[in-house]
């Protein structure tokens, strides 16, 4: 299609399902690797991938905490379905 020359959002680069993720832990950390969690290359390890994601998330649930407890917020946890523990 002539009028979708020029379409960034139609470049091959957009287009292709290899982005970079946003992720609050780098998959290159040096201690990762130190784990055995991913290798040289930042990649899982065979069988961790779970465990990648599980580290990922535990760094994204603790962050939000420590930026509300800076933020003033007395009870941090008050408003966060994922800490209900009933």
């Amino acid at each position: 299609n002539k009028n979708d020359e020029g379409n960034p959002l139609l470049s091959p680069e957009v287009l292709a399902h290899d982005r970079v993720k946003k992720v609050p832990l780098s998959n290159q950390a040096e201690f990762l690797q130190s784990l055995g969690v991913t290798n040289s290359e930042g990649k899982p390890r065979p069988g961790m991938k779970s465990k990648l994601r599980q580290c990922q998330k535990f760094v994204e649930v603790v962050g939000t905490l420590v930026e509300k407890a800076k933020n003033g917020d007395n009870d941090p946890t008050a408003s966060d379905p994922e800490n209900s523990f009933s």
